[in-house]
Formats: C-alpha cells, sequence, structure tokens
C-alpha cells in the first residue's frame, strides 16, 4: 500500500508537468499566459528540424535549437498578454520569411559598400556595424580573410 501511495504520487508530479519545461523563459510563466503558450506550442508545427508541434519538439531527446527558439518567443509573446491567433499569426509570418518561396530581397551594392572583385562570381553580403565592438572585430578578420585568399 505505501509503495503504490508513493507510485501514485510520482506520477501525479510527472503529469503535471508542462511541455514548458525545457526553457526558463517558458518555465516561469504562469496563470492565463501559461494557458496560451501551451495552447500555442501545443498546436502549431515547426517549419525546420522537427516534424511535429514545438511541444513534442521540445520534448525530443535532443530538442533543436529551433524549438527552443520558437518556445521562447511564443512564451514572451503570452507573458505580453498577446492572444493565441495573434502569436499562431507571428509564428506563420516567421516561417514564411525563411522559406525559400518568397521573393528575393534585391540588395543594393553601391561602390563605396563594394569590396574585392565586384565581377566575381560570388558575391558575399555582410550586415556588421563599424561602432559595434563585437562586429569591428569580426569586419578586420573578414577583410584579412579575403586578402589572403586573393578575393
Amino acid at each position: 500500500m505505501k509503495w503504490g501511495w508513493i507510485l501514485s504520487l510520482g506520477v501525479m508530479l510527472l503529469s503535471s508537468a508542462s511541455a514548458l519545461a525545457q526553457t526558463p523563459t517558458c518555465d516561469a510563466l504562469s496563470g492565463d499566459a501559461k494557458e496560451v503558450a501551451e495552447s500555442v506550442m501545443g498546436s502549431s508545427y515547426l517549419y525546420d528540424c522537427c516534424d511535429d508541434t514545438i511541444s513534442k519538439c521540445l520534448q525530443a531527446a535532443t530538442p533543436c535549437d529551433l524549438a527552443k527558439r520558437l518556445a521562447n518567443q511564443v512564451c514572451r509573446l503570452a507573458e505580453d498578454g498577446k492572444k493565441a491567433d495573434e502569436i499562431k499569426r507571428v509564428l506563420e509570418q516567421r516561417a514564411l520569411s525563411m522559406s525559400a518561396s518568397t521573393k528575393p530581397v534585391p540588395i543594393e551594392l553601391r561602390p563605396e559598400m563594394v569590396w574585392g572583385n565586384p565581377q566575381a562570381k560570388v558575391v558575399l553580403t555582410v550586415y556588421l556595424c563599424g561602432r559595434c565592438p563585437y562586429c569591428a572585430k569580426h569586419i578586420v578578420k573578414l577583410m584579412d580573410a579575403m586578402e589572403s585568399t586573393g578575393l
């Protein structure tokens, strides 16, 4: 009888654990925000890396990074008071922006922005800010790499 009670308590604790137990952002939710997030993650599918809902993908032995990022986005939006349909619309827009079926966005390459051979077969467009200390380090490394390969 003693073991049956302990087993029942364990089952109750496990069944009360939600799919949100995968990210700190989601773990912090409570009340309506938690319900909205669970609803959205239980019915919204990933557009890459996993063929199931966000909740199911989070439960994988090794959840993909996209599932974690989407879960965090859903939980932040739910915490901000967004309703389930609003959050789903945001997820749909995100998926569309990641889709190859969208039209390519033209990139303006003014002469002062081009470094290297403007007739090269491959064009690498880099969005960096020279005032940002992190980006500034990458600009130097990128230019050094291009010089060393003769590009």
